[in-house]
């Protein structure tokens, strides 16, 4: 018996499909019955996990360098001397939202450097959770998502000098 992969190379190279009225489906119907196909690919090795590309965010200003956002701050959970605190758990909608408040399940982030005021990089990432930035970098299932401090720690950035 012809391999799957066999016949449809057959199709192929001799019009088979397009000489006779029937359609590939009946074609492939008639001359593999479902335990054949069932048997042709059970060789086949189950595909790897389909892990999420990491996604990097530019924020471009002009005449101006690359800063990752762990060169400038520190970036860590239950962190009360941070400037600003983003939510890490929760619905999708309130991930990533900057705030002043303080509370131990935020991700703190303190500008540790003078290239940046801490000011400044609370409205860039206010701007970036209002572009949803957040929401494609959510992991988690259901309703209760969260983003990780790694996430927030590889987003670069365009500083002037």
């Amino acid at each position: 018996m012809k391999s799957f992969f066999e016949f449809l190379n057959e199709i192929a190279t001799d019009n088979q499909a397009m000489v006779s009225n029937q359609p590939i489906s009946a074609l492939i119907q008639r001359n593999f019955p479902m335990g054949a196909l069932n048997y042709d690919f059970g060789n086949i090795p189950p595909t790897p996990k389909n892990k999420k590309p990491k996604r990097k965010f530019y924020y471009k200003l002009e005449n101006s360098e690359f800063f990752k956002l762990s060169n400038f701050s520190d970036i860590k959970v239950n962190f009360p001397e941070a400037d600003f605190w983003l939510t890490r758990k929760g619905s999708i909608k309130e991930l990533g939202n900057p705030t002043r408040n303080f509370n131990k399940e935020k991700i703190g982030i303190k500008v540790t450097s003078n290239k940046i005021d801490p000011n400044y990089l609370f409205y860039m990432i206010q701007y970036l959770y209002t572009n949803g930035f957040f929401e494609k970098e959510a992991v988690g299932v259901l309703d209760l998502k969260n983003i990780r401090v790694s996430t927030i720690k590889d987003i670069q950035l365009k500083l002037n000098d």
